[in-house]
């Protein structure tokens, strides 16, 4: 997720509390808590972080990490007549 305004969407619908800071290094943090669960994580950009905090605090499956979005890597499929082509 990309859009700020879309993740506070998520925190203000699903957790029941959250705080969001800096740290010493100017990176972004977020603590979300979604009843006796919490989820945290940190980096750029924010709504990133902000939406993967939630995602753990819900128990759903996330990157290992925040800021590095993870690579799909894909190869090119060669065409032949098995195909139908």
């Amino acid at each position: 997720m990309t859009s700020l305004e879309h993740a506070f969407e998520l925190l203000d619908h699903a957790a029941s509390a959250y705080t969001l800071t800096t740290n010493s290094r100017g990176g972004f943090e977020a603590e979300v808590h979604v009843g006796a669960h919490i989820g945290r994580a940190s980096g750029e950009p924010k709504a990133r972080a902000i939406t993967i905090a939630l995602a753990q605090a819900l128990g759903l499956e996330t990157p290992e990490e925040v800021d590095v979005p993870t690579p799909t890597l894909r190869r090119p499929r060669s065409r032949s007549s098995a195909d139908g082509i």
